[in-house]
């Protein structure tokens, strides 16, 4: 996949020649696109992009590079969520693609342990990276995106309310040339355990209309110009790969 992000708060200086910033580079420009079939009504069995396969494949190919992954926090945040997604060396490493409100809590509360000077994994936090979908992707409704992702964190940077240093990943791919992707198949409609996994070229047609536009928020289905491209067959494929609800 490709990539592109944003700083806030120093974050270049932070994560200039770092290696934990490194890892997350090549991780993330060697993963296939993952992608799923879609169970919302009127798409129903259509390609989409597949936040658990994601987040699975992030902690596995990081987790061989030395990040420790679901690092519990201290007793007294818990309040804001049990541990974060992964960390190496003071840098936090939070895998963002649930329904966008989630973005807030996970960044004030890397904030307060950063103010509080709480130590995770025996040293401070230095930094946060958010890796999040670009809009040219089609996903389930209500998951949060790049362009969302880096309106509220430069809202809360201008407003004074953090001061930790901030990296926005966004995840991409070319427009009209085959890459590499997988699609996964779960046991049920919530579940996480996978029954199937397909490697597969897929070509994204198009992006989302306003997709450049920092701090937009996810159009509507009918403003959507673009989508995965496939043949009536493969399209046949897709459907039939749907689970019973």
């Amino acid at each position: 996949m490709l990539l592109d992000f944003t700083d806030f708060n120093g974050a270049a200086r932070t994560l200039a020649r770092d290696p934990a910033w490194r890892d997350i580079e090549a991780v993330v420009r060697g993963m296939p696109l993952p992608v799923k079939a879609s169970r919302e009504k009127g798409i129903k069995g259509t390609p989409i992009f597949d936040p658990i396969g994601c987040n699975a494949y992030l902690k596995a190919k990081l987790s061989k590079r030395r990040w420790k992954p679901n690092v519990q926090i201290a007793s007294d945040v818990r309040v804001l969520g049990l541990g974060v997604d992964l960390l190496k060396h003071g840098i936090v490493c939070e895998a963002q693609f649930s329904n966008y409100p989630f973005l807030i809590n996970n960044v004030v509360r890397t904030e307060i342990l950063h103010r509080a000077g709480q130590r995770l994994g025996g040293e401070p936090i230095r930094a946060l990276i958010v890796i999040t979908k670009a809009m040219m992707f089609p996903a389930s409704q209500s998951t949060l995106y790049y362009e969302q992702a880096t309106g509220q964190i430069d809202m809360l940077v201008r407003h004074r309310l953090i001061n930790l240093p901030v990296r926005v990943v966004k995840l991409h791919s070319p427009i009209g040339r085959q890459v590499k992707g997988c699609s996964i198949k779960y046991k049920g409609r919530t579940s996480r355990a996978i029954v199937q996994t397909c490697k597969r070229g897929l070509r994204f047609a198009q992006a989302a209309v306003g997709s450049g536009t920092r701090g937009d928020v996810r159009p509507t289905r009918r403003q959507y110009s673009g989508g995965f491209a496939a043949t009536a067959q493969e399209r046949a494929r897709w459907k039939s790969s749907v689970l019973d609800a």
